[in-house]
């Protein structure tokens, strides 16, 4: 016999999409997902039977319950995921790089798009775009201004150890200095000393987060604490704790050898303009400087920074055509600054650019679907996540739970690239059934085209914008073509590219321009973002019916999915049934195979 399974839709490829295609990219797809043949042929007669007698009752429960709805209600422009990805052009991304290296180029004082160069210019070049398009009213554009602290480092650092100051005591001094970038550094958001410090050390003896870290006040000397840190103590709350006993400089320290300096922050991670700023200068410094910073040793410290306090801005292009005021939203988001050293065309450059160009082809289509679409240009991204973390900390209870996606493009054409899919099982716990979702959905479209890919983790420490929306219990999913990690010749002969060589040799530097841009690299990953983005704007979960989900019954999540279905109302339209088309195709499915075994259980 025929099983309800068998009846149920299967997905075309991308391939199945551009063949079937009409001219009219904005034309429904004609007949939407394709049945499998075997079930029209046993059950067709059966079916007609069946709904002759019981389609009265069954189309009156369907509309009952609302899977099935007036036509004219619903008559609203629409395409398919794979229809919208084969109209994508990536060249048009590449154009808008084009643009944004100009914009760069242009500053008066860098070639940067950092918040205080030429940041708001690449905001006023994407909003331009969108309001050039579709006679400027698809669009309801806004900007959410954010203050944020600015440190410039306007000189290197300088350190010096008496080592004739040991033990037993030497008469003679015998100063060393170090060498500043390899033996040590500023930590960003340290503090400044307008003469050189000249000092003795105490040395923490647990943590450096407790009054008795030190054994007593810090007055007149310099706090060495090590690097290693824990929930409770931040390398931030080492700096305030030394400053607060009196200390007049701190310096964070490697305790075991190590390749690498440490690169935290001396800042609050949830900045806001109340917090302890660190005005004592802060160092980080290697396990070789630290096994010279005895108890006692003189030291000289001197470190020359600046923090201003900058108003910058996120910018928002909210699709205006739903009629729904309390739809659920999809937020699509990239940063739009780099870093003051270079124009950040790949970073972030790259994803600007492409949710750019999504949000255009979304309004030359006319779009309407399911959901609110919100794309986000965050600012400050390049300082600690504070533009996103600045817009997730000050939404509502109740805006929060209206974002059911967020989707985070960062560093989509790097030059060494591979293709990185977040790994949603690394999310926290609040959001990790979602990001399941969104891995999936994104994993199953690069196995569709063939293209092998790589699964990293969410940082546990910031990474990238989607970091405040995972930590908000909102479910994100985010892909990546690399930064500064090493490609190996495992990965090489996996996903093709250079060998010991970086993923972006040009990561955070002046030669990220244009011509930092793989274009193969940028087409695939952008074509995936653009894939995406549809398929979970027009409500579409886990494409639970590919082969890559066959363990799973048909239309049903995986298992950590439908644990977040039952636990959280909100997932019970997004990942359970995930749209009006699949709960369809779901009742459809099973008066399909009803009617088939019904009328023809003795065939095979």
């Amino acid at each position: 016999g025929v099983t309800a399974a068998q009846c149920l839709p299967t997905m075309p490829s991308y391939q199945d999409y551009t063949l079937a295609v009409e001219d009219d990219p904005s034309a429904p797809l004609s007949g939407g997902p394709r049945r499998r043949p075997g079930c029209a042929r046993k059950s067709v007669a059966g079916l007609l039977v069946f709904l002759l007698v019981g389609g009265g009752v069954a189309v009156g429960v369907l509309f009952a319950t609302g899977v099935l709805k007036d036509s004219s209600s619903d008559s609203k422009p629409s395409t398919s995921p794979a229809v919208f990805t084969k109209e994508f052009s990536p060249d048009n991304v590449y154009e808008h790089l084009v643009r944004l290296r100009a914009i760069s180029a242009a500053g008066a004082t860098a070639d940067s798009r950092s918040v205080l160069n030429q940041y708001p210019e690449s905001a006023e070049y994407v909003e331009g775009q969108l309001r050039g398009v579709a006679g400027g009213e698809f669009f309801r554009l806004s900007r959410q201004n954010v203050t944020v602290p600015v440190w410039t480092e306007l000189e290197p650092p300088m350190l010096e150890v008496d080592v004739g100051s040991g033990d037993p005591p030497n008469t003679t001094s015998a100063w060393i200095s170090f060498q500043p970038s390899t033996e040590f550094k500023n930590l960003r958001y340290g503090g400044a000393s307008n003469t050189t410090i000249e000092a003795v050390v105490a040395r923490a003896t647990d943590n450096g987060c407790s009054a008795n870290s030190y054994g007593g006040p810090l007055v007149g000397k310099v706090a060495v604490v090590s690097t290693t840190i824990d929930a409770a103590c931040s390398t931030y709350d080492k700096a305030v704790n030394a400053q607060t006993l009196g200390a007049a400089a701190v310096i964070v320290a490697r305790t075991s050898p190590s390749t690498t300096l440490d690169n935290s922050r001396a800042r609050a991670t949830e900045w806001t303009e109340s917090s302890t700023m660190v005005t004592i200068p802060a160092l980080s410094a290697s396990f070789t400087v630290f096994q010279l910073l005895l108890d006692g040793v003189p030291v000289r410290v001197k470190a020359n920074t600046t923090v201003v306090l900058h108003e910058t801005f996120n910018v928002f292009a909210e699709v205006t055509n739903n009629p729904n005021p309390n739809a659920s939203v999809v937020v699509v988001g990239a940063h739009l600054d780099s870093v003051p050293a270079g124009p950040g065309i790949n970073d972030n450059g790259s994803g600007s650019a492409a949710i750019l160009e999504i949000a255009l082809q979304v309004a030359r289509l006319g779009l309407r679907l399911r959901h609110t679409l919100r794309f986000a240009w965050f600012g400050a991204e390049e300082l600690g996540l504070l533009g996103s973390r600045h817009y997730v900390n000050t939404m509502s209870t109740e805006e929060k739970q209206r974002i059911v996606w967020m989707l985070n493009y960062d560093m989509l054409g790097s030059p060494n690239y591979v293709r990185i899919v977040y790994d949603g099982n690394s999310a926290p716990e609040s959001s990790r059934a979602g990001c399941v979702v969104l891995e999936k959905l994104f994993t199953s479209y690069f196995a569709a085209q063939g293209l092998p890919i790589v699964s990293n983790p969410f940082s546990t420490t910031g990474g990238s914008d989607y970091f405040p929306f995972i930590h908000a219990g909102i479910p994100s999913g985010s892909i990546a073509a690399g930064a500064s990690t090493i490609k190996t010749m495992a990965m090489r002969d996996a996903v093709g590219g250079t060998a010991n060589a970086a993923y972006d040799p040009c990561y955070h530097q002046a030669c990220d321009t244009d011509l930092n841009i793989d274009r193969k690299g940028l087409e695939e990953l952008t074509r995936a973002a653009a894939y995406v983005t549809l398929q979970v704007w027009q409500g579409v979960g886990p494409p639970a019916h590919l082969p890559s989900f066959s363990k799973h019954p048909p239309h049903a999540p995986p298992p950590s999915v439908a644990s977040g279905c039952r636990a959280s109302a909100k997932w019970q339209h997004h990942s359970c049934f995930v749209n009006q088309q699949q709960r369809r195709d779901a009742w459809l499915g099973c008066l399909c195979a009803f009617s088939s075994s019904f009328f023809f259980w003795g065939e095979g």
